[in-house]
């Protein structure tokens, strides 16, 4: 659990010099986010429709992992995983670089948030492995739900 919090920090730390990184160099994931909303908008017939649609899939995916993370154990790892995987898809960054031949603002700080999301997955799977049932082990666990884990 310490290496998981210690590497969501590096994610978190790492994430935050991305985003200023890209604001100041300019932002190239705009592109992808309006060809998203149109997609949604011919979906949903409207535009102001498609974009309320979007942030409460967010939203709601944002809260769902921060419950996730307040109940602890194997939750929180999923959600941590969760966020390593969205790390480690910031090497789209370094393609870019390549396929272009010319700098894509986001590659420095995205090599960095690769490395932190690569490590974060790494302390994910051994938390997993070392929380495993021994396989001598013979019964069930009585499991309590999510939601009464975090309002205990």
């Amino acid at each position: 659990m310490r290496a998981i919090s210690r590497s969501y920090r590096w994610v978190l730390v790492t994430g935050i010099v991305h985003v200023a990184e890209q604001l100041g160099l300019g932002l190239d994931e705009r592109d992808d986010a309006t060809r998203l909303l149109a997609a949604c908008a011919s979906v949903f017939g409207d535009a102001d429709y498609a974009t309320v649609a979007l942030l409460i899939a967010a939203s709601g995916l944002g809260l769902l992992l921060f419950l996730a993370t307040l109940a602890g154990g194997r939750s929180r790892m999923r959600a941590a995983g969760l966020f390593g995987v969205v790390a480690v898809a910031d090497i789209h960054h370094v393609v870019e670089t390549v396929a272009r031949r010319a700098y894509s603002p986001g590659t420095a700080s995205a090599i960095m948030l690769v490395g932190a999301g690569v490590f974060l997955l790494h302390a994910v799977v051994r938390g997993l492995q070392a929380s495993a049932p021994s396989p001598l082990w013979i019964g069930t666990r009585p499991k309590r739900p999510l939601l009464a884990r975090v309002f205990a």
